[in-house]
């Protein structure tokens, strides 16, 4: 383009170089701009492919307006291209906001969870690239050492069970109950003495939670549909670190 739609129309020679870079097949006359005013429902034939009243426009009442016209001048013209062409550009802008946003909010959510700040196309990728080289799902009791990356709570006819999905060292992924150790984790916390008090030392308890490596012995089964996925049961001599 080789004007802004920020020009100010002062003059038919602005008007018509904004009419030829953003309508460019509009029919310029010594009258000024063409402008069908043909019935926009009927075409201006006065009828249409509905049966009811026999067929006549709604809109124009039957009337036959496909010769009609009327004239602007270049100047009211180039106005409302103007107008037609901000209107467009505010659209796109806003589409590109939302799309932003879109994109903004996935990175936000794959940082919560552990992913990094990336899309999740890019976690797709990731992922799929982790797959490739990761280990078939073994068979039978063997150890388990991996990151947690899902603790649930699932609730049952037998009670509450508290769940986990670990991602394995060599890749493949284990979900199972977490190991009764695991479900309440002692801590012990030291706090240096203060300007008010002595050195004091804290007791708690916490759950597992994602992110943190675990050890354990248990029965493994690999998944029937997927060979780097698997079930374990019995989990014992587990250990946070």
């Amino acid at each position: 383009m080789s004007i802004s739609l920020d020009t100010r129309i002062t003059s038919d020679e602005i008007a018509l170089q904004i009419i030829a870079d953003y309508a460019p097949k509009t029919e310029v006359t010594e009258k000024g701009v063409r402008i069908s005013a043909a019935c926009p429902r009927c075409g201006g034939s006065g009828r249409g492919p509905w049966f009811q009243d026999g067929g006549i426009c709604y809109s124009c009442h039957g009337a036959d307006t496909r010769d009609s016209e009327f004239f602007l001048s270049v100047r009211k013209f180039a106005q409302r291209v103007k107008q037609q062409q901000r209107a467009i550009q505010k659209r796109q802008q806003d589409r590109e906001a939302r799309h932003q946003a879109k994109i903004e909010s996935q990175r936000n959510w794959c940082e919560q969870n552990g992913h990094g700040r990336i899309t999740f196309a890019e976690l797709d990728e990731k992922r799929a690239a982790e797959r490739a080289v990761a280990e078939d799902c073994p068979t039978g009791r063997v150890q388990v050492s991996g990151e947690v990356i899902k603790t649930e709570v699932r609730s049952s006819r037998f009670g509450t069970q508290y769940k986990m999905t670990v991602k394995t060292d060599g890749g493949w992924i284990a979900w199972g109950s977490i190991p009764s150790d695991l479900q309440l984790i002692e801590e012990t916390i030291e706090h240096p003495a203060g300007e008010h008090g002595d050195a004091w030392t804290e007791t708690r308890q916490r759950s597992l939670e994602r992110g943190e490596r675990v050890t354990f012995t248990a029965t493994i089964s690999p998944s029937e549909t997927d060979s780097k996925f698997g079930f374990f049961k019995r989990p014992a001599s587990a250990v946070v670190g």
